[in-house]
């Protein structure tokens, strides 16, 4: 009896988790999880995600292509649009600065979230939040954010919740057409300058020098071979990635430039092919580096991309979706990276592929 006692007691332990070492290492595992309250309680939106954030108090972000922006607090989807306060409906950036405030950059301008209320005036820039300086001098810091201004050669920035609106001597030299001026995507430097990514190639300011990567620079023959930057990012290693519709990826390391995309045989010189065929990186929407120091890219047409420093890996985002589209890659507070699908919902990397979570 003794000895049916003691293999009672030891069969417990073993069954119930709250008597082992395993409780710890089972709650460090569902801290990082992303849980929805349901299978099928995922965004709403139809148009695309655009742009995510996670902000400090946990709370997830997501901007639409053409409706909106949407709040997830862990329970509720909370959806704003222009019929009930909010500044746009394609919403391209979502920052938030060191007092709590939320940034929307959207194609119909500029706005801010302070936790009750959305504020623009009616062209779409914010107006005396904390602040607002027009043409202010040029500085650069660490945590301050950036955002294209609603003007040609116009930047903002966001400090402190003070918006600093800055003129930029750039004039990329231009195919000959307005669009080209279109800011794209914007990169801090480490060595305190602003990489800004146009329609026609990049510049970088530090509020003195400047510098051009474009067709002229790069001696590129606009009939088989041209730049047309959707994104741009300057990794920790200070190397600056170049993504391109069209092309693929630039990649340049001090003073040397190199075709990425052709280099790892992922570039068909058929810059006026309607898609890209698979097995190719030619259409980069979205440029990130994630806490290991990988690379992702995301790619229009065949979804996402991860170099390692050494090789290239892909991975399907989803069979199901009508495109493979990713706009952008982030990484929140608990290391989970996300990838916004230009079809619809968001999806979570998983070590071998994706899952779906928002």
């Amino acid at each position: 009896m003794k000895y049916m006692t003691l293999l009672f007691i030891v069969a417990s332990m073993i069954l119930n988790p709250a008597c082992t070492d395993n409780r710890n290492l089972n709650n460090d595992i569902t801290h990082n999880e992303i849980k929805l309250t349901s299978v099928t309680d995922t965004l709403k939106f139809k148009s695309g995600i655009r742009s995510i954030l996670q902000d400090s108090k946990g709370n997830y972000w997501f901007g639409s292509d053409q409706e909106g922006v949407c709040k997830y607090d862990g329970k509720t989807f909370t959806y704003y649009t222009t019929e009930n306060g909010f500044c746009g409906k394609q919403v391209i950036y979502i920052k938030e600065d060191e007092t709590g405030q939320i940034w929307f950059g959207t194609s119909s301008g500029l706005c801010c979230f302070d936790g009750n209320k959305f504020t623009a005036d009616r062209n779409g820039s914010p107006t005396n939040i904390l602040g607002h300086e027009q043409h202010a001098a040029w500085s650069i810091n660490r945590t301050d954010l950036w955002f294209p201004g609603k003007n040609q050669n116009e930047l903002i920035r966001i400090d402190k919740g003070k918006i600093h609106t800055i003129k930029y001597p750039i004039q990329i030299p231009s195919k000959g057409n307005s669009v080209d001026y279109g800011i794209t995507g914007l990169s801090k430097s480490k060595n305190r300058g602003l990489w800004v990514a146009h329609y026609s190639g990049v510049s970088y300011y530090d509020g003195k020098a400047i510098q051009f990567i474009n067709d002229s620079t790069m001696h590129y023959d606009v009939k088989s071979k041209y730049m047309h930057v959707r994104s741009i990012l300057e990794d920790s290693k200070g190397r600056l990635w170049i993504g391109n519709n069209g092309i693929g990826v630039q990649l340049k390391e001090k003073d040397n430039i190199i075709h990425f995309s052709e280099k790892h045989n992922l570039f068909i010189d058929d810059i006026f092919r309607v898609k890209s065929p698979e097995g190719t990186l030619m259409h980069v929407f979205a440029i990130k580096e994630d806490s290991k120091g990988n690379i992702w890219f995301g790619d229009r047409d065949t979804g996402a991309w991860r170099f390692d420093g050494k090789e290239m890996k892909y991975f399907l985002l989803d069979s199901t979706l009508n495109t493979q589209h990713i706009w952008d890659i982030y990484e929140d507070k608990s290391g989970n990276l996300l990838f916004a699908s230009g079809d619809r919902g968001v999806y979570k990397f998983n070590g071998n592929g994706f899952d779906r979570v928002f």
